[in-house]
C-alpha cells in the first residue's frame, strides 16, 4: 500500500538531496558567473521538486508539512539553519527564540500542530 502523499513527500526528500549536493560542490560558478554544468542540474532537480510540492495535491498532514517546509526555504540563510529546515525540525528552529522571524516562529508553530494532530489521530 502507498502510503499517503508519498509522491510530494519524496519531492521534499529530492529536493533536499539535491540541496545537500550542491552545498558540498566548493565552486558553482564559472568564471563567467554560469553556473557549471554539476551545478544548474542540481538547480534544475531543486526547481522540478519546487514545482511537485507546489502543484501537487494533498490528502494528509504530513502532505501538508512539507508545503509548509518548502514555503520557510528563503526564510532561512545561515548553513546551520538550512541543515534545521531540512532535517526538519522546528524545535531547533524555534529554540533561536526572536532571532527568528515571527512568520518563521509562527510558521513553525502551525508545524508542531499539524504534528499533534497527527500523532492524535494515529
Amino acid at each position: 500500500m502507498t502510503r499517503p502523499d508519498a509522491e510530494i513527500i519524496d519531492a521534499w526528500y529530492r529536493k533536499v538531496t539535491a540541496m545537500q549536493a550542491h552545498e558540498v560542490l566548493f565552486e558553482t560558478q564559472d568564471d563567467d558567473g554560469e553556473y557549471t554544468p554539476e551545478a544548474q542540474a542540481l538547480w534544475d532537480t531543486i526547481g522540478a521538486a519546487d514545482a511537485d510540492i507546489l502543484n501537487l495535491d494533498v490528502v494528509s498532514l504530513a502532505g501538508i508539512e512539507v508545503k509548509l517546509w518548502n514555503a520557510m526555504r528563503h526564510m532561512f540563510h545561515y548553513a546551520d539553519e538550512m541543515n534545521e529546515l531540512m532535517a526538519r525540525d522546528p524545535d531547533a528552529l524555534l529554540a533561536r527564540g526572536e532571532s527568528l522571524d515571527f512568520d518563521a516562529r509562527q510558521l513553525l508553530s502551525a508545524i508542531k500542530a499539524l504534528r499533534a494532530l497527527q500523532m492524535r489521530e494515529g
